[in-house]
């Protein structure tokens, strides 16, 4: 039975679960070997140094944790060598302590597998590392059980027979033992996708499976030369055999079911806070700010940030400023002047501390919404006879939202999304449905935060008033507005207007309000916002000041927006919300 049980494991399963994969792929039009992420050498033998690392580690605990009992025993002399160890002297105890080497491993892959589900470390480096011990520690641990089973000169065989194990007793542990292999395999390889990429990149099946063989499947290939020069001195099969069978038996399984998992966040939403720059008023606390050079500005007498990204002409996708910008450490010492922020007003450079209402686009700048598109799409994209790209997906969205919103500018935007999931079903090539237009037009809510923008909002709240302009309806901003962890003074959606941006009625309607409601002039108004389209661009028109929060400063292209039309101006670059915090509390600081 064990024999028929380790076949199993290590052989069909694996290969009836990869070959689902492949009819899966079939049915929908072919392989998908388009990746959503760039193939990244660094990644792949970075991994294969931790895999190597970490399986010489836990066979070094392995044989440490041989030898420690051992040495308690009176009368045992035990030895330990770099892969190996031994004794003298004769007790009985000793058969029994040749089994806690592999529970002392066992242990060690349960401690960090404890360690990923808190997901306590942010270090991606540090978690492929816990993921490759707690890979190890199990994957050499488990196999010693029906091996012990069936060979009773093993070290866990000597302890069963200590133990006075019948035939039952050692095959019901050999099949508990290798029942755990596969969701064990698969458990690790959602962590490794974790590590691989973000979830939105990884939203189809293709993308998953290469992504696994990028940080998983290669590294530990390239890893077995490593590891074997490591056991050297001993006979060709104690040096192959035990970091093969821990390859074999873990990696075919997560390779073959990369199609049909899905990556774990490393932070979820109620650890995310500091994983991005938090907002601090401490002197030593560093952000950076990408500003771009100053060109004229006739309108406002004074200097301006203007930048772009590539268009449609050119090379497709092609992101950059007009001119280069400069990084600038806010903490750092400045000699000679100070750092030109904006426009002047009356002969000083624009701050941040120069208003008191900041107003807000939220989806894109405070929420995620990309990810949330992403995520509410992929059944659409899975359906699709066309591998996509997670930059394709995203542009198709920007196309058929922007030309639904013309359409039907008084359409609630969950309708309105129901509208653009069946647009993009057609031009995809699949039949649209009622049932998945509604569920993507209600997964708004469903969308997450920015890791940043809780934090600073909260910062900021104590600074400005706060005010939302948003292309939504009211209905599906509250469960946002409940994830921002913020009350905001008021809250201004299309619902309310009519329209959406960027058409000028939605900045006509936000002037008058904030004017009417508060008392507050355009002087007063700095637009935060991560759209040129939809913000930027009809700010510049209602002569509003605004601050680019540039989200998609490590991507290509223009995302899930349309391209801006000519060049519009911004007079703030931050990377992040806490950037645009961290900015403010060091004007704060300047003053005292």
């Amino acid at each position: 039975m064990i024999p028929v049980a380790i076949a199993l494991t290590v052989g069909l399963g694996p290969l009836l679960l990869g070959l689902a994969g492949a009819l899966r792929a079939r049915r929908a039009g072919g392989p998908d070997t388009r990746a959503a992420i760039p193939w990244s050498w660094t990644l792949t033998l970075g991994s294969a140094l931790l895999y190597t690392l970490a399986f010489n580690l836990t066979f070094f605990i392995q044989e440490l944790f041989l030898v420690l009992p051992k040495a308690f025993l009176p009368g045992v002399r035990p030895t330990l060598f770099h892969n190996n160890h031994d004794w003298v002297g004769e007790n009985p105890l000793t058969s029994l302590f040749q089994g806690t080497g592999a529970l002392a491993i066992f242990v060690s892959g349960i401690a960090f597998g404890f360690l990923l589900h808190r997901r306590a470390v942010r270090s991606s480096t540090l978690r492929l590392f816990i993921i490759w011990m707690a890979y190890h520690s199990l994957f050499q641990s488990l196999p010693q059980v029906p091996w012990g089973a069936l060979n009773t000169g093993g070290d866990v065989g000597v302890a069963m027979d200590y133990l006075g194990l019948g035939p039952t007793a050692k095959v019901a542990c050999a099949l508990a033992s290798m029942a755990l292999i596969p969701p064990a395999a698969l458990w690790l390889a959602r962590h490794l996708l974790g590590v691989a990429g973000d979830a939105s990149e990884l939203t189809t099946p293709g993308a998953r499976t290469r992504a696994i063989f990028q940080v998983a499947t290669l590294p530990a290939l390239l890893a077995m030369p490593l590891i074997s020069l490591f056991r050297v001195p001993r006979n060709l099969i104690e040096v192959l055999q035990p970091p093969a069978v821990a390859m074999i038996i873990g990696i075919v399984w997560a390779q073959a079911g990369a199609w049909c998992i899905a990556p774990v966040d490393p932070l979820p939403a109620r650890r995310r806070r500091g994983a991005a720059a938090r907002v601090s008023s401490r002197a030593e606390a560093r952000h950076s700010v990408l500003l771009a050079d100053h060109e004229p500005d006739d309108t406002h007498g004074g200097a301006s940030h203007r930048g772009h990204r590539a268009g449609a002409s050119g090379a497709r996708g092609a992101r950059h400023l007009l001119r280069p910008g400069a990084r600038i450490d806010y903490s750092a010492p400045r000699r000679g002047g100070h750092a030109i922020r904006g426009r002047r007003r009356a002969g000083c450079a624009m701050k941040l501390t120069d208003f008191k209402v900041l107003t807000f686009d939220c989806y894109g700048t405070l929420i995620d919404w990309e990810r949330g598109i992403l995520a509410g799409l992929a059944p659409l994209v899975a359906k699709s006879r066309s591998p996509m790209s997670r930059d394709q997906i995203l542009e198709s969205f920007a196309r058929e939202e922007s030309a639904q919103e013309e359409e039907t500018p008084a359409m609630l935007y969950s309708q309105l999304l129901g509208a653009v999931y069946k647009r993009l079903a057609r031009s995809w090539g699949v039949a649209p449905s009622d049932d998945g237009a509604n569920t993507f037009g209600a997964s708004v809510p469903d969308w997450p935060e920015f890791p940043d923008s809780a934090e600073a909002l909260q910062y900021l709240h104590s600074h400005y008033k706060l005010v939302i302009l948003s292309n939504v309806d009211r209905v599906s901003f509250r469960a946002s507005n409940t994830r921002l962890k913020v009350t905001f003074d008021a809250i201004y959606t299309a619902q309310d207007i009519g329209s959406y941006k960027p058409n000028d009625r939605n900045f006509a309607y936000l002037l008058t309000h904030l004017q009417t409601d508060f008392g507050f002039g355009k002087a007063d108004i700095l637009h935060v916002a991560q759209s040129l389209f939809h913000d930027h661009a009809p700010a510049n028109r209602a002569g509003l000041a605004s601050a680019w929060i540039d989200r998609r400063h490590t991507a290509r292209g223009w995302g899930s927006t349309m391209a801006p039309p000519g060049t519009p101006r911004y007079d703030f670059c931050f990377e992040s919300m806490a950037a645009l915090a961290a900015a403010h509390a060091k004007e704060i600081r300047s003053r005292v």
